[in-house]
């Protein structure tokens, strides 16, 4: 290798690591600056669904209270007391449960998000005095016949409802509609928001209980991760109550539960006991994504929480976009300085060839 091309070979090899090394250390710098920001926003954005989940249930609590009170229940159970017929009024049992049915009809119709409204007695083994739901023909709203009404004295929400003082409510875990024991298909998420319903004596008459039908607000979560964006909602076990792939929603149930713990085992680490928070981290494949957790109660109930995971390439798209620049720029950069440094090595080596021949000569 003559004294032309080491030089000029040098030349360009100083030229490439001094662009790799500003590339590099522009791209660290971006990164430090970047990174806290975008990880607040995807900590941001698992709030703003959390909200929304919350909005979504707000109106139980309020709406299970307003219709204990509601003078149609009242009539009901003085009625039922009594034998059959309201001593107050002369109406019947049967007359008050026909409007008390109405109103609960009425309800279903205006808010999409209720899938029931029932009226339990303690009686018969916890059997329901009236249910309205959405088992009609498409869909639609109905009085279940009193032949269909089932018997539901050995349920959580039953047990734990009736044991609640006056004016207190219970709320349910979230978990899958069920029909004589049995999860009903197609697979519903339902949360019940219930409270004990009293005589005048203290001495418990049943409980009356709302389900709401979370399905909907669940596929809008499901269906906003775009762009590689993956949002999940977990209870407070870990379990995945929705997921992209509806196969891992509810194992818990179904006899093969799957848990946000062993799929992102970094976060849980990074959050320790902390309900909130957003860490980079690696996911069960090793990829490095930004993940971020919002815990909400829903109607005052039990906790869930929702997470949500952007991959690395998209959280860091600025950065990265410094990066490719500086490749490229090093491309440019090497491809001018072998064209320099040839012409500039050739006129530095120049007169030392000349001089050499010139000695060889003499």
């Amino acid at each position: 290798m003559n004294l032309s091309t080491r030089l000029a070979g040098a030349m360009v090899l100083l030229v490439l690591l001094t662009v790799a090394a500003v590339g590099a250390l522009t791209y660290r710098s971006i990164e430090a600056s970047v990174l806290p920001g975008e990880l607040d926003r995807v900590g941001a954005h698992a709030h703003t669904v959390s909200a929304e989940l919350r909005a979504y249930t707000r109106g139980a609590r309020a709406d299970i209270r307003a219709f204990r009170a509601a003078v149609a229940l009242d009539g009901m159970i003085r009625a039922h007391i009594a034998g059959g017929v309201d001593p107050q009024g002369g109406r019947t049992e049967a007359q008050w449960r026909e409007g008390l049915a109405d109103r609960f009809m009425a309800e279903l119709v205006a808010k999409p998000s209720y899938l029931q409204f029932r009226v339990i007695g303690v009686a018969d083994g916890g059997r329901e005095i009236l249910r309205v739901d959405r088992s009609g023909a498409g869909g639609s709203v109905r009085r279940v016949p009193d032949a269909e009404l089932q018997r539901r004295g050995t349920r959580d929400f039953f047990t734990q409802t009736t044991a609640l003082p006056t004016g207190e409510i219970y709320v349910s875990r979230i978990d899958l509609n069920q029909t004589n024991g049995v999860i009903a298909e197609p697979h519903v998420p339902v949360m019940r928001v219930a409270t004990p319903v009293r005589l005048s004596n203290g001495d418990v008459f049943g409980i009356l209980v709302i389900n709401v039908d979370l399905s909907s607000v669940f596929a809008s979560i499901e269906g906003a991760a775009q762009r590689g964006r993956r949002v999940y909602v977990v209870d407070k076990d870990g379990n995945y109550l929705a997921h992209p792939d509806e196969r891992r929603e509810f194992g818990f149930l179904l006899g093969h539960p799957y848990r946000w713990q062993e799929d992102l085992p970094e976060l849980a680490t990074a959050l320790g006991t902390r309900e909130d928070g957003a860490a980079l981290v690696r996911d069960a494949s090793g990829a490095a994504v930004g993940a971020a957790m919002a815990t909400v109660r829903l109607a005052d109930g039990p906790p869930v929480a929702v997470i949500e995971t952007l991959p690395y390439d998209m959280l860091m798209a600025p950065a990265i976009a410094v990066r490719r620049t500086s490749l490229i720029a090093a491309v440019l950069a090497a491809a001018c300085a072998i064209v320099l440094a040839a012409l500039l090595a050739r006129s530095l080596t120049r007169p030392l060839t000349a001089m050499t021949k010139a000695i060889e000569g003499f």
